[in-house]
């Protein structure tokens, strides 16, 4: 199985796990909010600089293929 699969899907696993987790402390108790606001505010970040450094990854790499 190839690595790179392999660790996004359990990444993926995780994150849903945690999502679920913190979004039901959330839901039933009153500090659980503040955990659940924290946790979403970090995936929202991770997620865009994710995002930001695969655009940036694309584009590198076009460049290069015009110049070579």
């Amino acid at each position: 199985m190839n690595r790179k699969k392999l660790l996004s899907g359990s990444f993926l696993l995780i994150m849903a796990i945690h999502i679920v987790v913190f979004t039901s402390i959330g839901l039933f108790t009153t500090r659980g909010w503040r955990l659940l606001i924290i946790f979403l505010a970090g995936l929202a970040v991770m997620t865009a600089a994710g995002w930001l450094l695969r655009l940036y990854y694309k584009r590198r790499l076009r460049k290069q293929g015009k110049d070579a």
